[in-house]
């Protein structure tokens, strides 16, 4: 941990993880971090989520499969965040805390853990353009995320098919996003592809058409977002207007949602079920029972929609409000 302000640039090293969700994790240590030391430098793989933090001196991007430290940084390297797994289990830590505890070996107060996203005005303005073409309403449409990647964080085709029905017989159109990423981490991983937009009708598909900003703007936008594990981090970085529905599939939601304001539950809500949650990829190393792919950890599509109702009746209290 660094203690007082450093004569030389720190360089905070984030590996091995690939996905958004885990990337904008970082940004609350990324912040603590640039209070003590304002040059602080950044190397990652993917530099997306990073492009306009404010927090951030100095961005560096590495490509090589396994990183080698140049001899010459060595000394000023006040993080390697690597993978969870066999450290502490997602089941009993929260996200943040996960990277806070291994670039300062503390866990921050909820009102430092807000995590954050940032965007352009010109990203801004080509997502209003595509809704535009695309007729939607500015505040009757809802952004889901249906995504296929590990079992234990997938929903099946039917939920989103009776989910996006259900949507759009009350008033509000759906948009679908998402974009299929390769991994190359482990030669046995599998992709992160989506389903195929040709099952919503009627849904408007922006499938691999947004960049990580242009993303973030459109939430930034969006009355109403619904996920499962991904884009759930997504809809509570971008500001205070997205109400973020959560639905969890094998973690448990106090260790997932995001924070704002110093709360999980700032413009946020997580559908429960009566089961408990284990990240089966976790525990599947290690020869336990897991629950991949049991029904019952589901929530009936019901459930969500009652709690898609609870939130359209917070935003309208609030429009009648003002």
């Amino acid at each position: 941990m660094l203690i007082g302000k450093p004569d030389y640039n720190p360089v905070l090293l984030i590996t091995n993880f690939e996905g958004y969700g885990d990337l904008l994790c970082h940004t609350p240590s990324i912040r603590i971090l640039s209070q003590i030391a304002p040059n602080l430098d950044v190397w990652c793989k993917r530099p997306e989520p990073f492009f306009l933090n404010p927090c951030i001196k100095n961005l560096s991007v590495y490509s090589e499969r396994e990183l080698v430290i140049p001899s010459k940084y060595e000394d000023r390297v006040i993080l390697i965040s690597v993978d969870s797994q066999g450290h502490f289990p997602h089941c009993t830590i929260h996200n943040v805390d996960l990277f806070s505890i291994k670039a300062m070996r503390k866990i921050l107060r909820y009102r430092e853990k807000t995590v954050e996203a940032y965007w352009s005005l010109q990203d801004k303005q080509r997502v209003q353009k595509l809704l535009q073409q695309h007729r939607v309403a500015d505040d009757r449409f809802v952004v889901i995320t249906p995504a296929i990647t590990w079992p234990s964080r997938t929903l099946p085709l039917p939920f989103y098919q009776e989910l996006i029905v259900g949507i759009q017989r009350r008033g509000y159109q759906v948009v679908l996003v998402g974009k299929e990423i390769s991994y190359t981490r482990d030669a046995n991983e599998m992709n992160k592809t989506l389903y195929d937009a040709a099952h919503f009708p009627g849904a408007i598909s922006l499938y691999n058409q947004l960049s990580f900003a242009e993303l973030c703007a459109l939430y930034s936008i969006t009355p109403i977002a619904i996920n499962s594990q991904n884009g759930n981090t997504w809809a509570s970085c971008t500001n205070d207007f997205c109400w973020n529905l959560f639905i969890p599939t094998l973690s448990a939601p106090e260790y997932s949602l995001p924070f704002r304001h110093g709360s999980q539950f700032y413009k946020a809500a997580a559908v429960g079920n009566a089961a408990d949650y284990y990240p089966a990829s976790v525990y599947s190393k290690h020869d336990y029972e897991t629950y991949l792919d049991m029904p019952i950890l589901l929530p009936p599509v019901q459930e969500v929609l009652t709690a898609f109702e609870s939130i359209l009746t917070c935003i309208h209290l609030k429009k009648n409000s003002l």
